[in-house]
């Protein structure tokens, strides 16, 4: 699922204490002014155009308008402070007086402020704080006891639709190894940023990329600025050949997900020490296995035999094998099987090896 661009946000959240300084009056938490909506606007001051699209990290200036309401019809000199965090870290406070002498307009977006972020930033604006007066008397936005007061401790907060992209995660590097002596893909990645991160889900799928799979549910950081790295091994992939395919799912916390890139890596050289025979490919899907032989050593001359169980019946055959084999098809011996997992045992000399196949 790709985030559209007019369905991210800013969330903003609201605590009950204010700026270090200020003083609150009783009445804090009265609601005949209150606040209905916060926006984003570019610096024409209209709202950002839909299909905007700026490179991660670009610095953008744009303007906040604030539309006001409830019962109140004689809110004069706003006095306006609010904390703004980055990313989830503290950035300023601002104090502004809106207003002078006026009435505060309700029902209307009203510009209060400019702003200036780095495309992709998580802006959240807590510890709103509003005093006014009620008569026109007085030009000067009220900040001592004598007036009317509001202070926001709505613990869901406001969200704010705008057409800023914000990157859950800025990835910065993902890369898969084999080790051979343990039979497993060692997957790492890691990010420069995350944004309300939840989790990533691994998936993996087998000789080609229409049927990935879920392997493991990784937890994420969650929130960060700084070089986050994970790993992951794959240690279920003994009896796979050819190419893997793995790649990332990254969850949010709200359920929205994103995907990696698509990466691979090759598994046919994972028992060449370790074993004489290989089947492939695996899965098999259309009725294709062959049997090949990856180590001459191991094996001189003779016939070669196969046990193979399948749904609770088991077959044997013999191929004729002899000094010069090599490679064999021995699809229509599992051609009348059906799907699901196959075991094949080879007999050869006094040696024998077993395969888990899998027929789709």
């Amino acid at each position: 699922m790709k985030r559209s661009i007019l369905s991210l946000y800013f969330i903003l959240q609201f605590a009950y204490l204010v700026n270090p300084g200020e003083v609150f009056a009783q009445n804090c938490n009265q609601n005949n002014l209150n606040i209905q909506s916060i926006d984003f606007y570019d610096t024409n001051g209209a709202p950002f155009d839909p299909d905007a699209e700026f490179d991660h990290g670009t610095e953008v200036d744009g303007q906040i308008f604030v539309t006001y309401g409830g019962s109140s019809t004689n809110a004069y000199s706003l006095h306006f402070s609010y904390d703004i965090y980055i990313n989830g870290t503290f950035s300023e406070s601002v104090v502004l007086c809106l207003f002078p002498g006026q009435n505060v307009i309700k029902g209307v977006p009203q510009y209060i402020n400019d702003f200036t972020l780095n495309w992709g930033d998580r802006i959240e604006f807590r510890n709103i704080f509003m005093r006014w007066y009620t008569n026109s008397g007085n030009s000067e936005c009220p900040t001592q006891e004598g007036s009317n007061a509001q202070c926001y401790a709505n613990l869901d907060g406001f969200v704010v639709n705008t057409p800023l992209i914000v990157l859950p995660v800025a990835w910065h590097n993902i890369s898969a190894a084999s080790d051979t002596e343990s039979k497993k893909v060692i997957l790492n990645w890691s990010t420069l940023k995350e944004w309300e991160t939840s989790h990533f889900e691994l998936e993996r799928s087998i000789n080609g990329i229409e049927n990935f799979t879920t392997i493991a549910n990784i937890a994420a950081l969650g929130w960060s600025s700084e070089l986050t790295e994970y790993k992951y091994e794959d240690n279920q992939i003994s009896n796979l050949d050819g190419l893997i395919y793995y790649r990332i799912k990254q969850v949010d916390l709200d359920g929205n997900f994103e995907y990696s890139q698509t990466f691979s890596i090759r598994l046919g050289d994972f028992d060449l020490t370790h074993r004489s025979w290989r089947f492939y490919p695996n899965p098999s899907t259309g009725n294709q296995l062959k049997i090949k032989l990856i180590d001459r050593k191991n094996y001189k001359d003779g016939p070669i035999h196969l046990t193979i169980t399948s749904n609770h019946n088991m077959f044997k055959y013999t191929l004729k094998g002899g000094i010069d084999f090599y490679e064999a098809d021995i699809s229509p011996l599992i051609s009348d099987l059906p799907n699901g997992l196959i075991i094949l045992r080879v007999n050869w000399a006094n040696k024998s090896e077993s395969f888990k196949i899998i027929k789709k």
